[in-house]
């Protein structure tokens, strides 16, 4: 009898334990990134991104981007950039014509052109509605991108 007490005991305390460890930080999204058209960004030929991120979070934005088939060994840098109607936008801390932007993550891509990376950047609290664009260092173009990243900062 006491033999068993012992056995549940330990399955109890090991189920809670693992429970309490498999819990998620917060729910995810994750979005594709799409290439831009030649007329306003440049495409890189068979490139594609994927973001995954919190949808709400407590102070930062968190995620992560797994970028594929870009240029070897080159540099890019991590964009949030506002919607004419979007929300959270005016929190962005760069001001150019009426909308806003944050250049905040500059990335290298290895000797096949890809890269993972994980994201953590504070935001003020708000809902965003915002832009994400992935853009060479060479000449800030475009090569990858989404018009619908959505997200909220919370306490």
């Amino acid at each position: 009898m006491k033999k068993k007490l012992i056995i549940s005991i330990v399955c109890f305390v090991f189920i809670v334990f693992n429970s309490k460890q498999a819990k998620p930080d917060c729910e995810k999204d994750t979005l594709l990134l799409s290439k831009p058209k030649h007329s306003w960004g440049k495409p890189v030929k068979n490139s594609f991104g994927e973001l995954t991120f919190c949808t709400e979070s407590s102070k930062y934005f968190k995620g992560n981007i797994v970028l594929k088939k870009l240029k070897p060994n080159h540099n890019y840098i991590l964009t949030f950039n506002s919607k004419r109607w979007g929300s959270g936008g005016k929190n962005l801390p760069e001001r150019y014509g009426n909308e806003y932007k944050w250049d905040f993550l500059q990335l290298s891509t290895d000797s096949e052109g890809n890269c993972k990376k994980k994201i953590k950047r504070r935001l003020n609290i708000d809902n965003y509605d915002i832009k994400f664009f992935v853009k060479d260092t060479d000449d800030w173009q475009i090569v990858l991108y989404t018009d619908f990243l959505n997200f909220e900062i919370i306490k």
